[in-house]
């Protein structure tokens, strides 16, 4: 099993989002002595967890733009996943979609979200199999092209 663990501005809201709006499975949750909830957890099947930790610390001003792009969750979907219908529930849930559904030329078919604070959040499913030389050369292409 793959983890992560993700500081968030709010971990109810965050929660709330990759449960009810992404489907994933909910974990525990964990509360401070002020009563807020400070960490949960959700996951998917024995493949991928989320932990959401609740982060107090101010960002920088300097940083303010960039933290959250620097890193992106890449969730890889299984033959059994509905990469389709995932998209069809995020789009229902009013979340924001950065990217739209399309087939990229390294054989997966992905869509880009903002998960509550701003992260990106890939799902990617595989749609055709392609060797290391051949996306070695349908990237080479691709560099030329920018």
């Amino acid at each position: 099993m793959i983890a992560c663990v993700l500081s968030v501005a709010d971990v109810d809201t965050s929660f709330e989002f990759y449960t009810d709006t992404l489907g994933l499975t909910p974990g525990g949750k964990l509360s401070g002595s002020d009563g807020r909830t400070r960490f949960a957890n959700v996951y998917q099947n024995d493949t991928y967890q989320i932990m959401l930790n609740q982060d107090d610390q101010p960002i920088h001003p300097e940083n303010q733009d960039r933290h959250t792009f620097r890193f992106e969750l890449h969730i890889t979907l299984g033959d059994e996943d509905d990469i389709h219908g995932l998209y069809e529930r995020a789009k229902a849930h009013n979340a924001t979609i950065l990217e739209g559904m399309r087939d990229q030329f390294w054989g997966e078919r992905t869509f880009v979200l903002a998960d509550p604070d701003g992260y990106r959040v890939r799902f990617a499913k595989a749609v055709t199999d392609i060797s290391l030389d051949e996306w070695a050369a349908i990237a080479a292409q691709e560099d030329r092209k920018h």
